[in-house]
């Protein structure tokens, strides 16, 4: 079996090929959290919600797992799991355009309304080629626990 984990703001996704949800880690709730994680991704370090996924994809056993960057892949592999990098592979694109469901169903926003966007620019308009856009209401915020 061919396992694709997607992480976005709503958490990490473990998926088969045609998308099917495997297993989810949230994202914490908390702003103090989240902003941890932040930096943990800014320092090139594994996520919680990545971590959390590793261990349940370590008991599923998959004989590939596909990532989106080294610092995944490397973790998996001490692990005892393949693990390969395919940035922005399709399964992954798939689930981030329904990101704002995803945070509604992950309780990190209270509907559609309130989530970020994410407006993919073409890779020249951006050294990733990907930004957040702002926020789609004015009033939105983020829970606090």
């Amino acid at each position: 079996m061919k396992v694709y984990v997607v992480d976005t703001l709503a958490g990490s996704y473990a998926v088969d090929e045609s998308g099917k949800e495997l297993a989810f880690e949230p994202m914490p709730k908390s702003k103090n959290e989240v902003v941890e994680e932040a930096m943990k991704a800014y320092r090139g370090e594994p996520l919680q919600s990545f971590a959390r996924l590793a261990e349940k994809l370590k008991v599923m056993n998959p004989e590939l797992v596909v990532v989106e960057d080294d610092v995944e892949a490397k973790y998996l592999g001490q692990m005892g799991l393949k693990a390969v990098v395919e940035e922005g592979n399709a399964v992954a694109v798939s689930l981030r355009s329904r990101l704002a469901q995803e945070l509604v169903r992950a309780e990190l926003a209270k509907d559609v309304s309130e989530a970020p966007s994410l407006s993919l620019r073409s890779p020249t308009s951006s050294p990733g080629g990907a930004s957040w856009g702002p926020p789609r209401s004015a009033t939105s915020s983020w829970p606090t626990q």
